[in-house]
C-alpha cells in the first residue's frame, strides 16, 4: 500500500516536472519571438 502510494507520488512528481519543462521551453519561444 505505502509502495504504490509513493510509486504514484513519484509518477506525479515526474509527469509534473516534464510538463513544467515543457511550459519553460514554450515560454522561451514566445520571449524570444517576440
Amino acid at each position: 500500500m505505502f509502495y504504490s502510494y509513493q510509486a504514484h507520488c513519484y509518477s506525479l512528481s515526474m509527469e509534473f516536472g516534464t510538463s513544467r519543462k515543457m511550459v519553460m521551453k514554450e515560454l522561451k519561444v514566445l520571449y524570444i519571438s517576440h
